[in-house]
């Protein structure tokens, strides 16, 4: 029971962080429903948010999960050990284009009259 309430409360946390920096994205905690349907643990509309809370979570496993679960949205895993900061897992192929597209608007504000 206690491990179940911890992970809830780090879900909450995690989709106060992403609502911080997604303000209009309507990131909130996602619903695991009984009929076997799955769903986020925190809905975001590009991101399929897992979130691990533990000791020592199983990384592999969670992104497996994730990737396994989603609905055509980019895998991202949150992990957060005990007692540490969070720390994120996805697959670099998705990561390369969010990366590029960072870079691109970085340039640009860089760049005088771009």
């Amino acid at each position: 029971m206690n491990s179940r309430r911890k992970g809830a409360n780090f879900e909450r946390e995690l989709a106060n962080m992403l609502s911080a920096v997604f303000p209009d994205a309507n990131v909130r905690r996602g619903i695991q429903y009984r009929s076997g349907s799955e769903a986020a643990d925190v809905e975001h509309p590009y991101f399929w948010v897992e979130a691990k809370r533990g000791r020592q979570p199983r990384i592999r496993a969670a992104l497996s999960q994730a990737s396994e679960a989603t609905d055509g949205r980019k895998p991202l895993v949150v992990i957060r050990d005990d007692r540490r900061s969070p720390f994120v897992v996805m697959w670099l192929d998705d990561l390369l284009p969010i990366l590029e597209e960072w870079w691109k608007t970085k340039e640009q504000s860089r760049c005088p009259g771009g």
